[in-house]
């Protein structure tokens, strides 16, 4: 049996800048038509917005890093054999930026093969009686929503 690392367990969280855009078209189009200082005044609650939000995706991230570590520290077994007893998996988690806007948590616990068991750890292996932990997906369910809730508070605080 070939051990690939096609599924990598990992919560991506992705938030569309399209709004910056939009903001920046709307404020140029407010100086050219001289309406004042609206153009430079919604060019400063966009940057306040897109601070708070990065703040925001910061603050999700490290909640749904420290809910998966709690979830995987709990749920190891304690031997010493396998993917399990070392916590070499909790301490390989990682937040990556994939790009603007996007990040992705996963684990990157590799064996000596180069296979990550995280997968092992996650869905389990039925072929060597490993049973199925699920610590990214039940992060994910129990966090549902809270990224949702500390973007719209960032862009009601950016906006006011």
């Amino acid at each position: 049996m070939a051990w690939t690392n096609d599924n990598v367990p990992k919560i991506v969280y992705e938030m569309d800048d399209q709004a910056t855009d939009t903001i920046a078209q709307i404020a140029a189009t407010l100086d050219h038509n001289e309406f004042g200082a609206a153009g430079d005044l919604l060019r400063s609650m966009g940057a306040a917005t897109a601070v708070n939000l990065e703040r925001a995706t910061n603050r999700t991230v490290n909640a749904t890093i420290k809910e998966v570590t709690d979830l995987m520290k709990s749920r190891q077994y304690h031997s010493k054999s396998g993917y399990i007893g070392h916590g070499n998996m909790v301490s390989q988690v990682k937040d990556r930026k994939t790009s603007k806007g996007t990040r992705e948590i996963y684990t990157d616990a590799l064996a000596a093969d180069g296979y990550n068991y995280s997968q092992a750890f996650e869905f389990g292996l039925l072929n060597r009686n490993y049973p199925a932990h699920h610590p990214f997906e039940d992060a994910a369910r129990h966090l549902d929503g809270e990224f949702e809730r500390n973007v719209d508070e960032a862009i009601k605080r950016g906006m006011r």
